[in-house]
């Protein structure tokens, strides 16, 4: 039983696992909902002295104190603000108008939803916990696999960013048949043209409104509120672009399960430095990590797209639907992140464009370090014989996944020299080779392990760059020979030298980073294979890395 299902079981609940954790897109519903209720407040204080506001605000049937939407939920017990649209929107679903459906069903899956998480905001958490949510909705899970429009594309500028933008689906979206086909093409492309395409749509409904309010004021009370839900819906990927997980992946069904989301954590909870049109550089967070992301900025963001929408309802306010005018005519593109990998000179004025602004917009030097460590990986290993005259000779197959403790700070000067960090996950693999004695005449012995544990790295930082990287693995599992079954432990510990050299393979292209460990040997590895019934075996050679 142990030899045929200890793996399977590990790698089973480690892929729910990294499944799960991506399910907290960006910042949690908590946080989605008090960034949206409070640029909402903000909004509708700016335009309450504004007469021509009138007719506007009316259709929106708020309740007295003007914090929810009566129109939706009519029956329910839960209160529709804008807020809570931010935080449903895109996470729990995928398209503006089944959202409405739903939020006009008492007993739909959303309302239980909504539900659940007020009850856990109410005991002072920011969002009910994930496992709850899938046991309630499992499309809970499907979502954060397959939508990837939550998400920049690490390292491609503003201009590639939008190379998906479509104008055409813009009000394909508002068609309630064509709708579903437009919300899954949308889904795989990314945060700026989720937003644009539903800010766009909400800016040109609510041009049509200002149109029609005085001849056919029913027809313009309902693309009023459309104009809302879909800009609702929008913003929620906006304020999505404030986090910093979500500007360090490159998104894909596969990654949902490998590496996305140890980036996007890691990044969430240590913060990486972004600089945006204006100039601004500032330290984003991510998950559970609103209040040390300057959320006045991101309220201000979404506070500019409402008023956005107001404006086109008001005069007409429109824009030119090419990429390249609309990220310097829609206001709250000025407040996000510049896109890691841009160029600084084409997003800011050369009073703007400072040192640290151009590093903020710089391809980050660490993050393919950090995935190597936090991420999932193959390793190949090419095995000898040691210092020992009992040895064993061969190669094996590994994979590591998962991480259940890490520890990585920074010194008083904000650098890394003298910092120890510490890196723990899991480990599956399978060996094959032969063990003998050495200049023995003795045969030997064809030998399979198949083995799981722990594996561990230590790095010590000599300097801010360079770091003497130690690895470990402490694995049991079982040996098979032709006379017998038996079960070992095998411990291992590792040497890498291409970061004490300076050698920064992990940002090498994979073509070049795999044969370079070959060649130079960058990590060497030393071990033993105890059974317990004989002499240890012992083994050395060479790892090489390649984390998907």
């Amino acid at each position: 039983m142990i030899k045929k299902f200890f793996p399977i079981k590990v790698l089973l609940s480690c892929s729910i696992g990294l499944l799960l954790p991506m399910t907290g897109l960006c910042f949690t519903y908590g946080e989605h909902k008090w960034i949206g209720d409070t640029a909402f407040v903000k909004f509708l204080s700016g335009i309450k002295a504004n007469h021509e506001a009138d007719f506007f605000i009316k259709s929106l049937s708020l309740s007295t104190d003007g914090g929810y939407f009566s129109f939706l939920n009519r029956d329910g017990d839960n209160h529709i603000s804008y807020g809570v649209l931010n935080g449903l929107s895109g996470d729990h679903e995928s398209n503006p108008l089944l959202l409405q459906e739903q939020l006009n069903n008492k007993e739909s899956v959303i309302q239980r939803i909504m539900t659940l998480h007020e009850e856990y905001i109410k005991k002072g958490f920011t969002a009910a916990p994930d496992g709850k949510l899938v046991s309630l909705d499992f499309r809970y899970a499907l979502l954060a696999a397959v939508n990837m429009s939550h998400f920049y594309i690490y390292g491609k500028d503003f201009e590639s960013q939008l190379k998906a933008f479509d104008p055409e689906l813009i009000k394909l979206a508002y068609d309630p048949v064509k709708s579903i086909a437009v919300f899954k093409k949308l889904g795989k492309t990314n945060a700026l043209t989720m937003y644009l395409t539903m800010h766009l749509l909400a800016m040109d409904l609510a041009r049509q409104a200002g149109n029609l309010k005085v001849l056919h004021p029913e027809q313009a009370e309902v693309l009023i509120r459309h104009a809302i839900l879909f800009n609702s819906f929008g913003d929620h990927f906006l304020e999505d672009a404030f986090s910093a997980g979500h500007l360090v992946v490159n998104r894909s069904i596969f990654a949902s399960f490998t590496n996305n989301k140890a980036l996007h954590d890691f990044y969430s909870q240590h913060g990486t430095m972004v600089v945006n049109r204006n100039g601004e550089i500032w330290k984003a967070y991510g998950d559970g990590a609103l209040q040390k992301s300057q959320p006045d900025r991101i309220v201000q963001a979404v506070y500019f797209s409402l008023q956005e929408v107001f404006d086109a309802y008001n005069n007409g306010f429109q824009v030119a639907m090419d990429p390249g005018s609309l990220i310097g005519s829609i206001k709250p593109l000025a407040l996000i992140p510049i896109p890691y990998g841009s160029d600084a000179k084409d997003n800011l004025p050369d009073n703007l464009l400072t040192a640290d602004a151009q590093k903020a917009t710089q391809i980050l030097p660490q993050r393919n370090f950090i995935r190597s460590r936090i991420g999932n990986s193959f390793v190949f290993g090419f095995n000898n014989r040691t210092f020992s005259k009992y040895y064993l000779n061969g190669g094996e197959f590994r994979l590591n996944f998962g991480l259940f403790s890490k520890r990585y700070e920074y010194n008083d000067s904000g650098g890394k020299q003298g910092m120890l960090d510490r890196w723990h996950g899991y480990t599956v693999s399978y060996g094959f080779g032969n063990t003998g004695l050495y200049e023995s005449d003795v045969p030997k012995t064809a030998m399979h392990l198949l083995k799981g544990g722990i594996r561990s790295n230590f790095d010590y930082w000599i300097t801010d760059k360079r770091f003497l990287g130690i690895t470990s693995y402490m694995e049991a599992g079982l040996q098979f020979t032709d006379l017998r079954t038996s079960l070992v432990l095998v411990p291992s510990v590792g040497l890498q030298l291409g970061p004490l050299l300076n050698v920064n393979y992990y940002n090498m292209p994979t073509w070049l980073r795999i044969p370079a460990q070959f060649f130079l040997p960058l990590e060497i590895r030393i071990g033993s294979v105890l059974n317990g019934r004989g002499k240890p075996v012992y083994f050395s050679g060479a790892d090489l890395t390649y984390a998907f």
